[in-house]
């Protein structure tokens, strides 16, 4: 569980879906996910930091499933089920101690299936 610090990081970051077009048909096949208003406590310069720093303090994985939870709620709501959503992933969320490669998946098809 976030401790309070990280909780109001996660409250201040904006979830920002930045689209990708074909050339040929102009049409959006897919939505890049990106993160702004991470730099709103002054301490982080880009995001990269941030994520070193949950790395560092060891809550890294949990990090990334409330940012996937927010991100695919926010996703849900634009009912845009026809286009792929791309998701930045940090590998270095499979060295954190709570991890687990079934309780990334079974997270997942979880907050999915609330959809």
């Amino acid at each position: 569980m976030l401790d309070l610090k990280w909780k109001k990081i996660v409250n201040d970051i904006e979830i920002v879906f930045e689209p990708l077009v074909s050339v040929n048909s102009a049409a959006t096949y897919a939505l890049s996910v990106s993160f702004a208003n991470y730099e709103q406590n002054g301490r982080y310069h880009s995001f990269a930091n941030l994520l070193d720093d949950a790395f560092n303090d060891g809550v890294l994985y949990q990090l990334d499933i409330e940012l996937r939870k927010i991100t695919f709620l926010k996703y849900k709501n634009m009912d845009l089920h026809h286009v792929k959503l791309i998701y930045p992933l940090d590998n270095r969320i499979m060295f954190m101690p709570d991890y687990k490669q079934t309780l990334v998946l079974n997270r997942y098809l979880t907050t999915i299936k609330r959809f």
